[in-house]
């Protein structure tokens, strides 16, 4: 049996980053020395998510699943005692209101990712185009995406600007130029097709934070890397799906 305590709102901030509305609904923590990390993918394989925060908590390393029901527990704020016996997470509120929550074995999560990623290494590495994520980015992408009849968005870089399309073909249905202008990086043909609703709710889950949220976007079929603080999330690109 251990026990400990935590920051309930801290740690259901950092597990926002990765429930993602639904998208991992399970996850391994581990806290060591005030550091919690999740390193998880979701059921597609689509989307590789790193959240890293500070969190004032006990050491622990613990499979967690439900995480909507436990980001609800821990939204509500205060400090949070626990016992972790038989595989069954205890938890004391600070409304005094008790919870057991079944746990899963850390070997037996699979949302945990078989290899690691040093996504710094990574983008220095690769020819890529970066821009600064604002709200009103956010905003372009949701009010367009509802517009088209596809699953997912292309992404390019030209002239410095990123721009959004229905498609990865040079002649596209349906554009939205300059939704925001480029910081730097490389400026060729960087293009990739992804899901519209995972980078909408990747992007809601990194603007929540105070953080800069940087989009590093590359050549055909490279991922793209969404990057918050020591946070960070990479979205699989899949071609030219639509044409």
């Amino acid at each position: 049996m251990s026990t400990g305590k935590l920051d309930g709102k801290a740690l259901a901030n950092l597990l926002a980053k990765v429930y993602l509305g639904g998208l991992v609904n399970e996850c391994l923590l581990e806290i060591e020395k005030g550091t919690a990390i999740v390193c998880a993918l979701d059921d597609a394989r689509a989307v590789y998510i790193y959240a890293e925060d500070e969190i004032e908590a006990d050491d622990l390393k613990i499979g967690l699943s439900n995480l909507g029901t436990i980001l609800k527990l821990f939204s509500r704020g205060g400090q949070i005692e626990y016992t972790i016996q038989d595989r069954y997470l205890n938890l004391l509120l600070p409304n005094k209101e008790k919870v057991k929550l079944l746990t899963i074995e850390p070997d037996q999560v699979h949302s945990v990712p078989r290899t690691k990623i040093n996504i710094d290494k990574m983008i220095a590495n690769s020819d890529v185009a970066s821009f600064t994520c604002t709200g009103s980015v956010l905003e372009k992408l949701c009010e367009y995406r509802g517009l088209l009849v596809v699953k997912t968005i292309s992404l390019w870089t030209r002239g410095g600007y990123a721009h959004m399309g229905s498609s990865s073909t040079r002649e596209r249905q349906f554009t939205v130029p300059r939704i925001a202008e480029l910081d730097g990086g490389w400026e060729g043909d960087n293009i990739g097709e992804f899901y519209g609703d995972h980078l909408e709710l990747v992007l809601k889950a990194a603007l929540a934070a105070k953080d800069e949220v940087k989009v590093y976007l590359g050549a055909s079929g490279v991922p793209l890397v969404v990057t918050q603080g020591k946070s960070w999330w990479m979205l699989v690109s899949f071609g030219e799906p639509n044409k």
